[in-house]
């Protein structure tokens, strides 16, 4: 996928940002969102939505 970042190099950004205990917590997106991002191709298995919680 292009543009995407490695798992790795998000924690690197996220530790020099300054956060702390921070973890991330994955889920599968919606047919409805995986159809209107991926203009009607069929790319579910190859997107996540991830939100990430930590302390500053």
């Amino acid at each position: 996928m292009g543009g995407a970042l490695l798992e790795e190099d998000v924690e690197k950004i996220i530790k020099k940002a300054g956060f702390t205990n921070f973890f991330a917590k994955s889920e599968e997106v919606t047919d409805q969102y995986a159809e209107k991002w991926g203009y009607g191709l069929q790319i579910k298995q190859y997107i996540q939505e991830t939100m990430f919680i930590g302390n500053k």
